[in-house]
């Protein structure tokens, strides 16, 4: 989170928003031990959103846990933005008059941010 926190001030002309999903390692369906911990150091303890009101709460709770600047949304709990952008584990997208011009993709479950580095500083040279 402390990598997208700096590109995000870095890149500040950019529009930036969070989508929240699914809980990738709920307790209660696919709890693993290397799950994400929040500042404090504690694990996430979530269990599978069963509800909208459940999956803004988490929403919610993820961006005041992290201090996220910017724009943090929920998506469906039917999931249609996770199955229209394959974001499982997470994504990182570029949009640029709304359609997508940069998708990262992970290799061994992380992200050379290289590329989307370039994209933005790309963007922003053009604006």
């Amino acid at each position: 989170m402390i990598t997208l926190l700096r590109l995000h001030k870095q890149f500040h002309q950019c529009d930036w928003l969070l989508v929240y999903t699914l809980e990738a390692h709920a307790t209660d369906e696919w709890p693993i031990s290397s799950a994400r911990a929040d500042p404090s150091g504690e694990p996430v303890q979530i269990k599978k959103h069963r509800s909208i009101e459940e999956r803004l709460r988490a929403a919610r709770a993820f961006r005041e846990a992290f201090q996220v600047p910017f724009r943090v949304v929920a998506d469906t709990i039917d999931d249609t933005f996770e199955a229209q952008f394959c974001t499982w584990p997470f994504r990182f997208y570029v949009l640029q008059h709304g359609r997508v011009v940069f998708q990262a993709q992970p290799r061994e479950c992380s992200y050379e941010l290289e590329p989307l580095v370039r994209v933005l500083e790309d963007l922003v040279r053009v604006q």
